[in-house]
């Protein structure tokens, strides 16, 4: 979608999900983190089948990795959701600062 303003026209629908200052925000990163870990997570439970059934960290996953995975999961949730509304409110902002409606060319 471009946008004429002026002289030159901005394609405000090309540009990336970032801040102001054009780096993603944070909670992109924590999105992104969290979904690591949910991998790393869901990779550990699956090499505790291969595992001695009686290792202490074996147990422990046993025991906790639905909780561990349930709480990854709402993090990635929450922190994708957040970065999105944020987003989507940096380009309402972005778009309130631009002309609504340029004057057109005078001959």
């Amino acid at each position: 979608m471009a946008l004429e303003t002026g002289d030159a026209p901005l394609d405000v629908a090309a540009q990336p999900t970032a801040t102001p200052s054009g780096r993603p925000g944070v909670l992109f990163h924590l999105a992104a983190a969290s979904a690591i870990s949910f991998i790393v997570t869901v990779l550990a439970l699956v090499a505790t089948v291969f595992a001695d059934p009686q290792a202490p960290v074996n147990i422990w996953l046993n025991r906790h990795g639905s909780t561990i995975l349930g709480s990854e999961v709402a993090l990635i949730v929450v922190c994708g959701l957040g970065a999105m509304a944020r987003d989507e409110w940096l380009q309402r902002q972005t778009e309130a600062r631009l002309p609504q409606n340029p004057a057109p060319p005078q001959s």
